[in-house]
């Protein structure tokens, strides 16, 4: 995501006292994540692309046009790192 970029808006007192109280309640750390939440629902609704999701996406393919190590490499120091984690434990320290 870019930089927040702060917008004020009027809003009706049931809106603002449901704001208020999702925030009391602790389901939101501030009024603005609940506005954020609720912006990019509708974002979504309205058919714009979920900017994680996108994000997401771009990683994903990142990782696989990439690259890749062998299983058996990655589990043969999986299994060393592990088995030295025990034998240092199994000496003490």
């Amino acid at each position: 995501m870019g930089k927040p970029e702060r917008i004020t808006f009027e809003a009706s007192a049931e809106i603002a006292d449901g704001l208020r109280s999702a925030v009391s309640s602790g389901e939101f750390a501030s009024t603005g994540d609940a506005l954020t939440e609720a912006v990019h629902h509708w974002l979504i609704g309205r058919g714009a692309e979920d900017p994680e999701a996108s994000a997401l996406k771009r990683r994903l393919s990142a990782g696989l046009d990439g690259a890749g190590i062998d299983a058996d490499v990655v589990f043969t120091r999986l299994e060393a790192k592990y088995q030295a984690m025990i034998d240092a434990q199994e000496r003490g320290e």
